[in-house]
C-alpha cells in the first residue's frame, strides 16, 4: 500500500507536469496566432495604402499627359498657323534643289535670276500644295519626334 500512494503522488505530478507542458504549448500557440493576425492585418494596411498610392499617381499621370498633350496641340496649331501665314504670303518659298528644268531640243533651259543660287545651280519652285503637304509632313514628323524624347526620357527615369 505504500508504493500505491507512492505510485498515486507520482502519477499525480506527472500529469500536473504533462497538463503544464501543454497549456504552455496552448499559450504559444494563441502568441504565435496573434502575431500572425498582426502580420496579415500590417499586409494588409500596406496593400491598401500602396493601391491608393499607384491610383493618385495614374491620376496624376493622366492630368499631366492631357496638359501635355494640350500643350503640344496648341503648339502645333500655332506653328503650323505660323507657317501656313508665312507661306500664303509669299515672303518664304520652298525649293527642290534638284530639280532641272527640261530643255527643248539642244538648247539650254532659260534660268531666272531668282531661281539661282549662289553657285549657280538652278531650282524649281515647289507648288502651294506640294509646300502644304511637306509642312504637314514636317509636323507629323515634330509629333512624332516628341514622342520618341517623351519614350526615351521614362526609359532613363526607370533605369536610374
Amino acid at each position: 500500500m505504500r508504493y500505491g500512494y507512492l505510485l498515486g503522488a507520482v502519477l499525480f505530478v506527472a500529469a500536473l507536469g504533462g497538463a503544464y507542458w501543454r497549456g504552455g504549448e496552448t499559450r504559444e500557440a494563441i502568441v504565435r496566432g496573434e502575431y500572425a493576425a498582426r502580420d496579415l492585418q500590417a499586409s494588409e494596411e500596406a496593400r491598401i495604402a500602396e493601391r491608393g498610392i499607384a491610383s493618385r499617381y495614374r491620376a496624376q499621370e493622366q492630368r499631366w499627359q492631357e496638359a501635355f498633350g494640350k500643350a503640344g496641340a496648341d503648339y502645333r496649331r500655332k506653328l503650323d498657323a505660323n507657317a501656313t501665314a508665312v507661306l500664303a504670303a509669299e515672303s518664304v518659298r520652298l525649293r527642290d534643289p534638284h530639280a532641272t528644268k527640261q530643255a527643248c531640243g539642244d538648247s539650254a533651259p532659260a534660268v531666272t535670276p531668282g531661281a539661282v543660287r549662289d553657285n549657280g545651280s538652278a531650282e524649281a519652285e515647289l507648288s502651294q500644295k506640294a509646300s502644304a503637304f511637306l509642312r504637314q509632313l514636317a509636323n507629323e514628323a515634330d509629333a512624332v519626334v516628341l514622342q520618341l524624347q517623351a519614350c526615351q526620357g521614362i526609359l532613363r527615369d526607370e533605369r536610374k
